[in-house]
């Protein structure tokens, strides 16, 4: 006899096939928890077999709470592998009960997959409805039939009728089948909608909430239907036999919409096809009929086999147990000799149709006003910030951050900046969602929803911005990556593009790649297929003031300058232009000594100095000139002493000014005055 309880239990184990039907393999591991062992007692184990998976004991441990399974089960199940049980030892240790019949209430696993659950027929249809359907729930049965001479088999004659769950399982209660059925054919069985339906109809548009797939299939045998059922641990509501060649599976599908459904049900089908059953695709329909529990068909019954069974949901079946429903591998030899087309450019050497592009930029770059001007770029097919062609297109832009009436006020003030008639307004439309604390899955499926069922969807969908989306911690590449599935799925599952802004991450960019300056674990930056950066220039005075003397316009003293660099994963790369920010609107400017600044985060310790050193000169010849002004306006002229004064500067400093300036002159007797119109220029107020 073992010394120790693990060790007894081990010594069990040994003679249990790891490769036993799912919920056995459950059993094991809540016995194992409740002889409160550790979980690598069951995961060590659970390894020998050829089913396991990584990560799946962990997944379900913790959900073991009060299950009532105890070492029993695990004795059980050892006998039938072949242990048998030993005298206790001198001590009269005995880990676990090793003779005693696991009491009622624990696991025991069933050696007959075809027996029913109960003998009773109605309560195998009253435990079938109060599985498969909820309080509330409308349920349509059908119970009349006719024989089709042409496919020579039994169909529905009618579309049934349709109760509630409450009336159909208290009539049953006090009445019995016949009560609720009424008359039928004996030889062909009853069917129930495998959906709850809204009592107006039978087709998919009646179905009130998509929660069950049939799956069934007539290729094999029964017992090898149910086994492979049991493998793939479909999360089966009920598992009822047809009466006939297969064995009815309801799989949990909870989708939240008809689009869901079917990507889920395709995932089930090919799961279940690849394991080797040939699937009835017609099943693929919410408002299917499948075989109701309880009732016979001809001399064999329709049996309620189990309820409940492998996972506990789809998503749990998808993502724990990590069921392969993706594509195919591709053939390199099939690529080069047909080679996949590439989608159309949407925005010319820049994105495809299909792709991702993120605008990241620091705060008060105008990136929603960028944005704003993408999106109306494209509705016009015209030119984004003077250098990105964009290619006519639908567009929704998608307002997180304004109120809409500002929303409203801010995009038509850029439209009049940008274009000057209505031609392509129609392309843009604004859905404004301030205020609506909705996660992005939740946008994302009613996106596709609407994309689906309009005769003109968008073709470009812009998020502004997404940090009012329900992320999470932009600093978890977990829930970021999150978030950029979402955003694929968007794209995958209509075709259309995407873009979205990002702020930079706080403090110095210097030293980082365009890529990099995003806030958060830069997966956001990385992930898009055209990242488009834009950093802070700084200006000189001198650039500055020429702009205010030819354009007369004061405006460009206070312009915000920016550096455009784009990083693009499926073109060329371009090289990085500069711009003017003068709300609302950013405009390119070909001046080739604008256009030789180069940005913030591009500049070293040495440039920064320099620059500092041209600020610094710059505001004192700011506080000068005004004081130059101010004197010339008060008196007609000014005098140096007056200005070193006035501003507390030496007088060196305010003649190197003067002397340098081409605004100001002074005469022989050093007065200071304007150049007149006739001279150089005029240069009050630099215009």
């Amino acid at each position: 006899m073992p010394e120790n309880r693990e060790e007894f239990i081990r010594e069990l184990l040994t003679f249990i096939d790891p490769d036993l039907d799912y919920d056995s393999w459950l059993a094991v591991g809540m016995a194992i928890k409740d002889e409160g062992l550790e979980i690598d007692v069951w995961d060590e184990w659970s390894r020998k077999g050829r089913k396991y998976k990584p990560n799946c004991c962990e997944a379900h441990w913790d959900t073991f709470k009060g299950s009532g399974i105890t070492g029993a089960s695990i004795t059980h199940l050892a006998k039938e592998g072949g242990w048998a049980p030993k005298p206790r030892d001198d001590a009269g240790f005995e880990p676990i009960s090793m003779d005693e019949p696991v009491q009622p209430g624990e696991w025991v696993p069933r050696r007959d997959p075809l027996k029913p659950l109960t003998d009773d027929p109605a309560q195998q249809m009253i435990r079938f409805l109060q599985t498969a359907f909820q309080d509330g729930d409308q349920v349509n049965i059908v119970a009349a039939s006719k024989f089709d001479e042409t496919r020579g088999k039994w169909v529905p004659a009618n579309r049934g009728f349709t109760y509630r769950l409450d009336y159909i399982l208290k009539t049953l209660k006090t009445g019995g089948i016949d009560s609720l059925i009424g008359e039928r054919s004996r030889e062909a069985g009853v069917w129930v909608r495998c959906n709850p339906m809204d009592g107006q109809g039978v087709k998919n548009e009646n179905v009130t909430d998509f929660r069950h797939v049939l799956v069934e299939s007539d290729s094999v045998d029964l017992e090898r239907q149910i086994e492979v059922f049991r493998e793939l641990e479909l999360p089966i509501a009920t598992l009822t036999t047809s009466g006939s060649k297969s064995v009815h599976a309801l799989v949990k599908i909870n989708a939240p919409d008809l689009d869901t459904y079917r990507r889920r049900v395709q995932a089930v089908f090919k799961a279940c096809r690849d394991s080797g059953l040939d699937i009835d695709e017609q099943n693929k329909n919410p408002a299917r009929l499948c075989r109701l529990a309880g009732v016979e068909r001809g001399d064999k019954p329709q049996a309620l086999l189990a309820v409940d069974i492998g996972c506990r949901s789809f998503e749990e079946w998808e993502e724990n147990l990590q069921i392969d429903a993706l594509p195919e591998f591709d053939s390199l030899s099939d690529w080069f000799d047909n080679p996949p087309e590439l989608p159309p450019e949407t925005i010319r050497g820049i994105l495809r149709k299909g792709e991702k592009l993120v605008l990241t930029g620091p705060s008060k770059a105008g990136k929603s006003f960028a944005l704003i001007q993408l999106a109306i770029a494209c509705a016009t097919g015209g030119w984004w910030m003077g250098r990105i062609k964009c290619e006519p297109q639908r567009v929704v832009y998608i307002n997180f951050e304004l109120t809409k009436a500002n929303a409203a006020n801010r995009i038509i003030d850029t439209w009049k900046a940008v274009r000057s008639g209505r031609e392509g307004i129609r392309n843009l439309s604004v859905w404004n969602l301030r205020g609506q604390v909705v996660s992005a899955k939740a946008i994302v499926d009613t996106i596709i929803r609407r994309h689906k069922a309009s005769a003109n969807p968008a073709d470009l969908y812009i998020f502004d911005p997404i940090y009012k989306l329900n992320l999470g911690d932009e600093n978890a590449a977990k829930d970021t990556n999150e978030l950029m599935r979402e955003f694929d799925r968007l794209c995958t599952q209509t075709g259309a593009n995407m873009a979205y802004a990002h702020h930079h991450a706080k403090g110095s960019q210097f030293g980082k790649r365009a890529l990099d300056r995003g806030s958060g674990s830069g997966v956001i930056g990385r992930d898009a297929d055209a990242a488009i950066d834009l950093d802070f220039l700084w200006v000189p005075e001198k650039i500055r003031r020429e702009k205010v003397a030819y354009y007369r316009d004061d405006s460009w003293m206070k312009a915000t300058a920016l550096r455009v660099e784009m990083t693009l994963r499926n073109f060329e790369s371009k090289p990085p232009f500069n711009v003017w920010f003068r709300y609302p609107k950013h405009e390119y400017d070909g001046d080739k000594e604008f256009q030789a600044l180069r940005g913030e985060a591009e500049k070293d310790n040495f440039a920064r100095a320099e620059d500092g050193k041209q600020k610094k000169k710059e505001e004192t010849d700011t506080r000068i000139r005004d004081a130059l002004d101010a004197a010339i306006d008060a008196d007609g002229f000014a005098q140096i002493g007056d200005i070193e004064g006035a501003v507390g500067l030496s007088r060196k400093r305010i003649r190197q000014f003067v002397d340098g300036s081409e605004g100001y002159e002074k005469d022989k007797n050093g007065k200071i005055t304007r150049v007149g119109l006739s001279g150089k220029s005029q240069v009050q107020g630099d215009s």
